[in-house]
């Protein structure tokens, strides 16, 4: 099936809108950020494939990750999977992994990781936010995202333990690598 994707602008007051008008993707434009948990919920509401995977605007994806986390949410019980990454908390963060400012060296890093650890995945007790694969019927059954938590900041580790709650797992697929910013959002914010 084609790949669907739904960008949702949550308030952005640069270019961003003009540069996803140059691409194929269907937008959700908010005129104020109305927070991630429920910018993601708008997102997983619109999507109608059978899988959704929530990806962070500050993150860039590597060869073979989606696969990557597609194989792991197939094995029985598996609820939701999340990738490694440069830059994230707990243990889905690789100590001492490039960051994305360090360019061929950051994408160098994620492909000699990934291609030791194709197939790999562990099992997890949170994942970060920051990119997480699940069928759509998960959030159909158990709801998304807790927007009680306003911009961001847990919502996360709440959505997981509902999934293990329902007796599902979370796993993190070893060789499914997303570079990330981390804080980049929060960052802007600030400013």
């Amino acid at each position: 099936a084609p790949l669907e994707v739904i960008v949702v602008d949550n308030g952005s007051g640069d270019e961003t809108p003009d540069r996803l008008a140059e691409h194929d993707v269907r937008v959700i434009t908010n005129d104020e950020n109305l927070g991630f948990p429920r910018a993601a919920n708008q997102g997983i509401a619109a999507a109608t494939g059978e899988f959704v995977c929530v990806l962070n605007n500050d993150t860039e994806v590597t060869r073979g990750w989606l696969s990557e986390m597609l194989a792991v949410l197939e094995q029985p019980g598996v609820g939701m999977v999340g990738p490694r990454s440069n830059r994230v908390s707990g243990l889905q963060g690789v100590p001492n992994a490039p960051g994305i400012e360090e360019g061929e060296a950051a994408a160098r890093w994620a492909r000699t990781w990934a291609s030791g650890r194709r197939g790999e995945s562990w099992p997890a007790t949170r994942l970060v936010g920051f990119c997480l694969l699940a069928r759509r019927r998960l959030f159909e059954e158990i709801g998304g995202f807790d927007e009680g938590f306003g911009i961001g900041n847990f919502e996360d580790d709440e959505l997981g333990d509902r999934v293990r709650r329902a007796g599902l797992a979370l796993r993190v697929a070893d060789g499914s690598v997303v570079l990330h910013h981390g804080g980049a959002s929060f960052a802007v914010m600030e400013d």
